[in-house]
């Protein structure tokens, strides 16, 4: 019984160090996704058109044999600008591409980052049922505020949030 004891504590110690020498310093990252509020075409991404390497616009082709299902979330890691300069497109898959009018843009930073305001914003809260920002009766005053989600509605104003259901809509 002693020698199984003692085999037991000499495992977790080692599992703990293990663990203890597997930590990684992760620097501050964002998660960025889109959510769909109806279904949404996905689109294939062609050649660059114009723009140079800082603003490059590509050619853009529906993709017909499949499509993204209405209030679903998709992890996004690349945005590009079409030749027509007004849409622009989030990658949800390899070449797979949606419309940022047709989805909620969401951008979550790991860390805040702090941002100045020059007068009073009404505050927002936001339903995660609808996927809606409502207006509630509380401002943010003037000041220096942390914020680290920001979230872009189709033809609405962006969102920055504040607190943890503040957010402050911020006309671009």
């Amino acid at each position: 019984m002693k020698k199984f004891v003692k085999m037991m504590f000499v495992s977790a110690l080692v599992v703990m160090s293990v663990g203890s020498f597997n930590t990684a310093n992760v620097q501050a990252a964002s998660h960025r996704y889109v959510h769909t509020l109806k279904v949404t075409s996905l689109f294939a991404k062609g050649e660059q058109v114009s723009g140079g390497l800082g603003d490059p616009k590509y050619n853009f082709s529906t993709v017909t044999d499949r499509a993204l299902s209405a209030n679903s979330d998709w992890y996004t890691d690349q945005t590009a600008d079409s030749v027509d300069t007004v849409t622009g497109y989030s990658r949800v898959a390899t070449n797979e591409w949606v419309k940022n009018s047709d989805v909620v843009y969401v951008n979550k930073e790991d860390t805040a980052y702090a941002m100045e305001t020059y007068r009073a914003y009404p505050i927002f809260s936001f339903n995660a049922n609808s996927y809606r920002m409502e207006k509630t009766n509380q401002t943010l005053p003037a000041g220096n505020w942390l914020v680290g989600t920001f979230m872009s509605f189709p033809d609405e104003p962006s969102y920055y949030q504040v607190g943890g259901n503040q957010w402050i809509q911020m006309k671009e």
